[in-house]
């Protein structure tokens, strides 16, 4: 709901991370990750990441506007970079 008040479309970033199946500038491992679980699961598993990442980082989501909710979500893959423990606990959500 938060995301429709601000005007946030899932196209804005979420095309990407689909599209690149999380291999664009997502870490090398969170990304195997997810391909490894692509061909076990199936492609039904890509939507549950995003799903996934938007959960672990709601609540800060919930308390930016539109820009900051752009510009912060551009940001996950390096957050994520640097915390590996954080990419893997989004990924066994």
């Amino acid at each position: 709901r938060h995301f429709t008040e601000e005007g946030v479309e899932a196209s804005m970033y979420g095309s990407g991370w689909l599209v690149t199946l999380f291999t664009h500038s997502f870490p090398l491992a969170f990304s195997l990750r997810v391909w490894d679980a692509v061909f076990v699961c199936g492609f039904s598993y890509v939507p549950q990441v995003a799903v996934a990442l938007l959960r672990r980082f709601e609540d800060h989501l919930l308390n930016l506007p539109f820009l900051e909710i752009l510009a912060f979500l551009r940001r996950i893959p390096l957050y994520l970079r640097d915390r590996p423990r954080c990419a893997a606990e989004v990924l066994a959500a």
